[in-house]
């Protein structure tokens, strides 16, 4: 098993707590679980559909240091389950740009960030016109309401700074 730097930043005597949001079809957590160990970490799956999170047992089930739940982030965390400063590394990959309102999805993260954690934030920054032939139908891509994007969800790299 590989390691991963960010493991080695956790407090002396506990995991390192890593929340992963919109984990979907787990692309990204299954580039990411190679590098980390069990008893180093604690991985909380998450996402809003039952279905993703029922396939994600099944494919992570050789790491049982992963567990599964539902997560919305357009939802308030706390009425969730889920606690101020709960977690050290936060992974949201392609997920952020899909909810409602930038600011406070942000704000929520940052929130669920113990002191000195990390959040991972990937995201497309491109639009392409055929992402609304395919992208585009998906439900949710275009229920933004925030005032910083305009005809799709999509932020240019300059407007996250």
């Amino acid at each position: 098993m590989g390691s991963c730097a960010c493991s080695r930043s956790a407090p002396e005597g506990r995991k390192l707590r890593i929340l992963e949001v919109g984990a979907g079809t787990g692309g990204t957590t299954a580039a990411l679980l190679p590098l980390l160990s069990g008893s180093q970490v604690r991985y909380r799956y998450t996402d809003v559909s039952d279905v993703f999170l029922e396939r994600a047992q099944r494919r992570f089930e050789a790491y049982p240091f992963i567990d599964y739940a539902k997560f919305d982030l357009d939802q308030a965390p706390e009425v969730q389950g889920y606690g101020a400063g709960q977690f050290d590394l936060i992974v949201a990959a392609n997920v952020v740009h899909a909810t409602r309102n930038l600011r406070l999805a942000l704000t929520r993260l940052r929130d669920l960030l113990a002191p000195g954690g990390i959040l991972l934030l990937v995201e497309s920054t491109d639009h392409m016109a055929w992402f609304d032939m395919t992208t585009g139908l998906i439900e949710g891509w275009q229920h933004f309401d925030d005032d910083l994007r305009g005809d799709n969800p999509l932020l240019a790299p300059t407007a996250w700074i």
